[in-house]
């Protein structure tokens, strides 16, 4: 553990000077509106994604149970999600065929898929603390960088020209129209 704490600050004084020195020097930086935006723009749909991600897996396990399938192994989580999000991706694409894009659809899914899983959903289970080697330490401290780099740019307002031109742009005009439409 003490590796992992290691790496993290070392990379983190090495490579995100930067950021650690304007946040040093403009204290504003992090008042109350900000905080504010952070909350609403990145954290509410963080702990949304979490959500989400938690019933793909439970969905991923639930198909393959009835499919006659068990997931085991190391890959069980990663094939269990994607199970999972290709069975939403189509409950949505049906939505969006059927011109049927709305809030109450999505949270319709979202809780038919909830029910669901729900007696897949380990409860009261506390993961037990590892005990890493210095190499897993030090993978785990590249891993939590990793993290917070990730964390950092998600939370940055959208500002390249593909992200503003269609990766944004398309699914606001299918969700304004409440369907996939032709776009020229």
């Amino acid at each position: 553990m003490l590796a992992a704490f290691a790496i993290f600050v070392a990379l983190l004084a090495t490579h995100a000077g930067g950021v650690v020195s304007y946040l040093w020097t403009n204290p504003s930086t992090l008042d109350g509106r900000s905080v504010r935006l952070w909350t609403a723009a990145g954290i509410i749909p963080l702990i949304v994604a979490i959500g989400f991600w938690s019933v793909a897996f439970g969905l991923g396990h639930a198909a393959a149970g009835r499919c006659g399938g068990r997931l085991t192994g190391r890959a069980t989580p990663t094939m269990a999600a994607a199970l999972g999000l290709g069975a939403l991706a189509q409950a949505v694409f049906i939505a969006a065929l059927a011109g049927a894009m709305r809030p109450v659809v999505f949270a319709v899914v979202f809780a038919a898929a909830l029910a669901l899983v729900a007696p897949f959903l380990r409860r009261g289970t506390r993961p037990q603390t590892p005990s890493w080697n210095a190499a897993q330490g030090a993978a785990a401290g590249f891993l939590a960088y990793a993290l917070f780099c990730a964390l950092i740019r998600a939370l940055a307002p959208p500002i390249e020209w593909d992200v503003l031109a269609y990766h944004l742009a398309l699914p606001e005009i299918y969700l304004k129209a409440g369907k996939m439409v032709d776009v020229p």
